[in-house]
């Protein structure tokens, strides 16, 4: 069954969606000091005029989704997935399968529209004797078509996340399809209900696009769905 969805203009506001698992402290260069907890990320971002929410994500650290105003539950994950992984996390990943494991569930995302999946890995990758594993290991992810970045500092991190924010922001002012466009919604994709905007909205590409609703997305990027 197809629904139309109308969204009038100003209806809607960007929140970036934050895992609650988030929580752990990472470390740099000598492994001794904290890279940032979660109470310490969403206090810096929110400071930044970065509107978040918390909760248990299904894959994922980081994501940000377009929301009704006048229906705060009707939620919309836009394209963007980030992953934020500490030096030492990849690590004992590569190790115990968890990598693949991940990375097979990451690519999978693309069939339910979440085509930029970005990889932050915190930390020196000169400071592990793993060197030449960690580095075949973000060769992978390249290879797999996601985005990488190697931040040195909590503040760095932080700086990545408030510009991805900060120009998601603005594509939903200046060019996102949300705003005074007519959706169409089908739960005959998959299992998931998609919203499809009349065109291509931010970072790049053309043609028809199609959102997923968050609870859905919660729903199908399940761990024991793969």
């Amino acid at each position: 069954m197809v629904v139309g969805i109308d969204f009038p203009n100003g209806d809607w506001k960007l929140e970036l969606i934050v895992d609650t698992r988030e929580n752990r402290t990472t470390s740099i260069a000598n492994n001794q000091s904290p890279f940032g907890t979660t109470d310490s990320f969403i206090e810096k971002l929110n400071s930044s005029g970065i509107q978040t929410h918390q909760t248990c994500l299904s894959i994922g650290d980081f994501l940000w989704v377009a929301v009704s105003q006048s229906d705060p539950s009707l939620k919309y994950v836009l394209d963007v997935l980030v992953e934020r992984k500490s030096v030492r996390d990849l690590e004992s990943s590569v190790f115990d399968g968890r990598y693949e494991e991940q990375k097979f569930r990451l690519q999978k995302m693309r069939q339910h529209g979440i085509n930029n999946i970005f990889i932050i890995i915190e930390g020196d990758i000169n400071s592990t004797e793993s060197n030449c594993d960690l580095r075949a290991a973000i060769c992978s992810y390249f290879s797999s078509g996601f985005h990488v970045t190697n931040t040195l500092s909590f503040q760095s991190t932080l700086d990545f996340l408030t510009n991805v924010s900060k120009y998601l922001e603005k594509g939903l002012k200046f060019h996102f399809s949300l705003q005074g466009q007519h959706f169409e919604e089908t739960s005959a994709l998959t299992d998931a209900s998609y919203a499809t905007p009349i065109s291509d909205p931010v970072i790049g590409g053309s043609g028809v696009k199609k959102f997923v609703k968050f609870d859905d997305f919660q729903r199908f990027s399940k761990k024991e769905n793969y």
